[in-house]
């Protein structure tokens, strides 16, 4: 039964990402810079809440709602990064690799159909490989950014768990 009603969790949220592209996309690529500051901050945050200086603020049931809330927005950012990645990419190239350009051309669809195409090409074994080295952060980023803020939550959880033991071991009171 959990196992279910993980997998409806995980899809509900795979839902609610691709309802936030398809609404909030060109709001994301205006302030792409801002919603990238976020999806980085988030995993610093969840870390830090386990962290012995802010313990003592945040109680169970609230880091529970936390990991619940940073994991959901960082799959939609990570989502809609993802849904966005050739116009990142292209930021990225235009901001750090001198010798990139965009070149279009016309592709056929499996169908068929043709339809326009694009690609970044680079010129230099160096700015290619500077590339190819963005291109897989971007890549693992788009899975390991949720992974982080859930392991961050996580480990917080499990720290306020066991200072709740050892003090209701000690007799202690909070």
């Amino acid at each position: 039964m959990r196992l279910i009603l993980g997998g409806l969790m995980l899809a509900a949220i795979i839902a609610l990402s691709l309802w936030f592209v398809s609404i909030f996309g060109e709001v994301f690529r205006h302030y792409l810079l801002a919603f990238t500051i976020l999806w980085f901050f988030i995993p610093l945050v969840s870390f830090w809440l386990g962290s012995k200086t802010v313990r003592w603020l945040i109680t169970l049931p609230q880091l529970r709602i936390l990991r619940v809330l940073f994991v959901t927005v960082t799959i939609i950012l990570s989502f809609s990064c993802f849904s966005d990645g050739l116009m990142i990419e292209e930021r990225f190239c235009r901001q750090f690799i001198a010798s990139s350009h965009i070149s279009s051309y016309i592709e056929t669809a499996d169908d068929g159909t043709p339809f326009m195409a694009t690609r970044i090409e680079v010129e230099g074994w160096l700015p290619k490989l500077f590339f190819n080295l963005f291109e897989l952060g971007f890549l693992t980023s788009l899975a390991g950014i949720p992974y982080l803020a859930w392991l961050g939550m996580t480990r917080a959880i499990e720290e306020v768990e066991q200072d709740h033991f050892t003090q209701t071991s000690t007799g202690a009171t909070r």
